[in-house]
């Protein structure tokens, strides 16, 4: 497989990592369950990020949380800025709802962080067309 086939390979596998992220957040908002909402969202968002590292052709995808490092590794690698709005709220999901000593959040903070997941991943998928 060439380099551009494995990259494009890779990317549909982030992609559906990043989706089932989001089908999960989505399922677990209505039950109240705000801190797994909140940490499967900032999931599927750095997913989403390394489904388009994928799709540019990095080949070392870090293994990080940190979104902002991700955009600027897209930036390097040619690609389009994905929309700032939003990634440190998400960013900060991916240790803070998942450690007792938190303040959960609420249910009207994991509705936002499902729309900026969901708003990151449609801009990934527009981005690569």
């Amino acid at each position: 497989m060439d380099p551009l086939e494995e990259g494009r390979a890779s990317y549909e596998a982030w992609m559906a990592y990043a989706d089932e992220d989001l089908q999960v957040a989505s399922v677990l908002l209505p039950q109240g369950f705000s801190g797994a909402v909140c940490f499967h969202a900032q999931q599927a968002a750095e997913k989403a990020l390394k489904a388009y590292l994928a799709w540019l052709g990095e080949e070392d995808i870090p293994r990080t949380h940190v979104l902002l490092s991700l955009t600027t590794l897209i930036q390097q690698c040619g690609g389009e800025q994905p929309p700032q709005d939003g990634l440190r709220t998400l960013n900060q999901h991916a240790v803070a709802s998942r450690y007792p000593e938190e303040v959960p959040p609420t249910d009207e903070e994991a509705g936002e962080a499902l729309t900026l997941a969901q708003e990151l991943l449609d801009f990934v998928r527009q981005a690569v067309k």
